[in-house]
């Protein structure tokens, strides 16, 4: 293989347009940085100069209601199920869950609440609530006469 002669004029040509194309090279790379930083600069000045929302105000505290008056019918408690239905009938609603279950009987003046828990062989009366409440207790007398079936 022979070897051509280089022309040291058009080596130098060659050289000069390498040179040039790699200046305007690192001028853009150059601009697109300052743009980039600039930009980047500009976004965090304007983040640090808004202004946040005030916080919601806060809510009120609301009391509990006071808990209800101790104590309970001593004529319904461990009342079974099938006798609590013999006296008042068969409930608006009953709300059953893994075991305990909520009986509501209901009146235009009142609503009575029976819970019901499991014993050994059936479920009984464990707590009764009226509402309106009683004074003496969670159960109103009153409303839980005028909800009983009559007796025949």
């Amino acid at each position: 293989m022979r070897r051509q002669k280089r022309n040291p004029e058009k080596c130098e040509a060659v050289f000069r347009r390498i040179a040039r194309q790699n200046k305007n090279l690192g001028q853009k790379c150059i601009s697109v940085i300052s743009v980039f930083s600039l930009t980047a600069g500009l976004c965090l000045f304007l983040a640090a100069c808004a202004t946040h929302a005030p916080p919601p105000p806060a809510m009120p505290a609301v009391p509990l209601p006071p808990p209800p008056p101790t104590g309970e019918p001593a004529d319904l408690i461990n009342l079974s199920a099938a006798q609590l239905r013999a006296l008042f009938g068969t409930p608006a609603f009953i709300r059953a869950e893994n075991g305990p279950e909520i009986w509501r009987y209901d009146n235009k003046q009142c609503r009575a609440f029976f819970f019901l828990y499991p014993d050994a062989t059936s479920k009984a009366v464990r707590h009764v609530e009226t509402v309106p409440r009683g004074k003496e207790m969670a159960a109103d007398a009153s409303c839980l006469a005028v909800l009983r079936r009559p007796v025949s």
